[in-house]
């Protein structure tokens, strides 16, 4: 059995730990994981090496001869390391030095080797722009008209590999969002309108897609990275289940954002992922088991959260442009 030497960038972030978790299970794969060190990124490492073997070697993506040098020998390298929302937004100039001349820097390094390793890069639904509920789901021939800074990058990324000598693969990935809570995420609740169409993806999924990518026929194609119909809802079914089950109070319609044309709608929807599941066979967890994994998550939180859960829906309508205390 020959081994398959894979290189993942951005190794310890959300999508490269569910990924190594994945590579852990193929035989074949001799791993690397590359990502700059940080008291966060060394006590993920540690807790990794708890459940598989790999190899680290800290660094920046920015940084031309530690990529030449860790990419050196693969055969095959999925590049995670990017910024995301809010970063990208709130410094463009860092946001292009990581997600595009990081980028360059790998591309290049591989395109010096003989023979050239494949290249999985994930891209995002955030490319595609605003997306309204009347519109079929997304397919990746669709025209991209990405909102932010983030998805200009992704859209960068996507040109180069395909100016490239590489055989690359492009994943679209989905709304693959940590339970962890974040500021950003808090901010823009209401942003998403609730009719918004959006289709969850387990981040179990996406890892065990990225993984497959390495060996799987995929070579010179882009791919939508989605749940598939047991992970699709709207926003307002997804808030819904997902407050229900650890007893936060769901916050007023009048609270959310009502889209006044079809450019105010939000980037998520529904996503083609026939042919990426057929090709790639990761499409394993309903958004049932997503409820079920971010109730286990939460843990003894949620009977906290019942006994302040008044407390939890006035912090939380703060944040809204839209709401009108009556």
């Amino acid at each position: 059995m020959e081994e398959i030497k894979v290189l993942v960038t951005g190794a310890f972030g959300h999508l490269g730990t569910h990924t190594l978790q994945a590579l852990f299970e193929n035989p074949r794969a001799e791993i690397t994981a590359f990502d700059i060190k940080s008291k966060t990124s060394k006590k993920i490492a540690k807790k990794l090496r708890k459940k598989g073997e790999f190899e680290v070697i800290w660094g920046d993506i920015r940084d031309k001869d530690s990529v030449f040098k860790v990419v050196d020998g693969q055969n095959c390298i999925i590049h995670l390391a990017a910024l995301l929302l809010p970063t990208t937004e709130d410094n463009p100039t860092l946001g292009r030095e990581v997600n595009v001349n990081g980028l360059i820097n790998v591309i290049e390094a591989a395109e010096r080797q003989d023979p050239m390793p494949r290249l999985v890069f994930t891209s995002s639904i955030a490319t595609m722009g605003p997306s309204s509920p009347d519109l079929p789901p997304r397919k990746v021939k669709d025209p991209q008209i990405p909102l932010n800074e983030y998805g200009k990058t992704k859209i960068e990324g996507e040109k180069l590999l395909r100016a490239s000598n590489l055989p690359w693969v492009i994943l679209r990935v989905g709304m693959a969002s940590p339970f962890k809570v974040t500021e950003y995420m808090m901010n823009n609740l209401f942003e998403i309108p609730l009719d918004q169409k959006v289709e969850i993806l387990h981040a179990k999924d996406a890892g065990s897609a990225l993984s497959n990518a390495i060996d799987a026929d995929v070579v010179k194609k882009t791919l939508f990275l989605g749940g598939g119909e047991s992970c699709r809802l709207t926003q307002r079914e997804f808030l819904t289940k997902q407050f229900q089950s650890v007893n936060i109070i769901m916050p007023p319609e009048s609270a959310f954002r009502v889209p006044k044309s079809p450019d105010e709608w939000f980037y998520t929807h529904w996503m083609d992922t026939e042919e990426s599941e057929y090709l790639l066979n990761y499409q394993n967890h309903s958004f049932d088991d997503y409820v079920k994994d971010y109730i286990e998550f939460i843990g003894f939180k949620r009977h906290i959260i019942k006994l302040v859960k008044n407390k939890v829906l006035e912090s939380m309508l703060k944040s809204s442009t839209y709401y009108k205390k009556p």
